[in-house]
């Protein structure tokens, strides 16, 4: 389970994430939707430790992963855009993006 817990994020006296708590059981799907500026691309951040919450926790399986550093957490992301290739989809992104055999990026033809 992914728990946030008055999860917080502030840049300055511009607070992004204010009081945030969430519990995701294992295997449930979650889509994070709002306007652009809302604090999506910044709570993804925080989550992976790519940048630190000002306040709160992360918890992950009961373990406090709130302070440890993004290479130890185990999460990743894969953005919706710019450093995917089109003409790929979703699995040969991933095996690109991990360096796949060449034959892995090459168009596919349906």
């Amino acid at each position: 389970m992914l728990e946030l817990r008055h999860l917080g994020k502030a840049y300055g006296d511009h607070v992004v994430l204010d009081d945030i708590n969430l519990a995701i059981d294992d295997g449930q799907i979650v889509s994070i939707l709002g306007p652009s500026g809302g604090g999506k691309t910044t709570l993804l951040n925080v989550l992976l430790g790519i940048t630190e919450a000002t306040s709160g926790q992360i918890v992950w399986d009961g373990r406090d992963f709130t302070h440890l550093p993004m290479e130890k957490r185990g999460f990743n992301i894969v953005f919706q855009d710019y450093a995917l290739f089109p003409n790929l989809n979703a699995r040969d992104n991933i095996y690109a993006l991990f360096g796949g055999a060449a034959s892995a990026v090459a168009p596919t033809m349906a």
